[in-house]
């Protein structure tokens, strides 16, 4: 899980430092995140992702990632929350964003500041985004909470760049199918097209 000062929006590291700042009683709490898509085929993700080399795409499910995360020993301190991303105007996101650092200063804090970490400007609606934020007491330095999970349980598909050279993915498969005991490991079908065929008069 990554600290918000490493996502992409920078309108997201501003609000985050804003409301672990401005409230003596938000100072004293830590956030990190771990970032979805719930969308299947994305080539902008896919882009994004495989700038400097190429990438692989994981499949789970909600259930499986938040039970995963709740029995995390690492994340056994603080708070987790899970949500999909409200993607918002600025107006919207600023009122949202006064609305809950009021709320959290009062009661509660906790649950309001993961509140504030599920919305996003409209420009980033592509990425169709799920996440879990785990929140803990004390101000950390750190960027990142590394947590250890098991593929096998946690994941069921293994989809690779769909821009590398169909024999390169092939091995590629192959080895990553061996090392995570995963089946369904194949590259990705999002560059292949068939021609529709007419429908019969």
């Amino acid at each position: 899980m990554i600290s918000p000062s490493l996502w992409w929006d920078p309108v997201e590291e501003f609000w985050a430092t804003q409301r672990y700042s401005i409230e003596q009683e938000l100072k004293r709490k830590s956030a990190f995140g771990s970032c979805w898509t719930v969308g299947q085929k994305n080539d902008a993700l896919w882009q994004i992702y495989s700038r400097k080399a190429p990438a692989i795409r994981v499949r789970t499910s909600a259930a499986k990632l938040v039970t995963a995360i709740e029995h995390a020993p690492e994340l056994a301190s603080g708070k987790i929350f899970a949500g999909r991303v409200a993607y918002l105007s600025d107006k919207e996101m600023i009122n949202r964003a006064a609305r809950l650092s009021s709320a959290a200063a009062n009661k509660d804090s906790s649950r309001h500041l993961a509140k504030g970490m599920m919305m996003k400007r409209e420009a980033y609606g592509f990425e169709d985004e799920l996440r879990l934020v785990w929140i803990k007491s004390g101000l950390s330095r750190k960027k990142s909470v590394a947590v250890k999970i098991d593929p096998r349980l946690l994941f069921d598909q293994i989809r690779i760049d769909p821009r590398l050279d169909p024999a390169v993915a092939e091995a590629v498969a192959s080895v990553l199918s061996r090392l995570s005991l995963i089946s369904d490991c194949k590259q990705s079908t999002l560059r292949v097209w068939e021609y529709p065929k007419p429908e019969s008069a």
